[in-house]
């Protein structure tokens, strides 16, 4: 476990509509914010993310759907190029990968 906090660099918060059409844009918003953060659309790193992003956006979508309540994204990116995805659906549980 690493004891030190790590204050991000850049940051992306976005809440979603619980549904798929959220689930894609999850993944559209995380393929946009790699690219300002320089990593080309095409890149491995990017690529990763997306798939990341839309694994977790679905299980919110799925698995932590409460009728009338949006899930939300969350991209971090860190120091020593980390990059921290968080998503957090309307039951309060959240996935993340990093």
């Amino acid at each position: 476990m690493n004891a030190e906090i790590s204050t991000p660099i850049d940051e992306l918060t976005q809440r979603l509509s619980a549904t798929p059409r959220g689930a894609r844009l999850a993944r559209r918003l995380t393929a946009a914010r790699l690219e300002a953060w320089g990593h080309p659309y095409d890149s491995e790193v990017n690529d990763t993310a997306q798939h990341l992003v839309a694994e977790l956006a679905a299980n919110a979508v799925t698995h932590g759907r409460v009728p009338g309540r949006d899930f939300e994204l969350r991209l971090l990116r860190l120091p020593e190029d980390t990059l921290r995805i968080e998503v957090s659906d309307a039951r309060g549980t959240a996935g993340s990968g990093s």
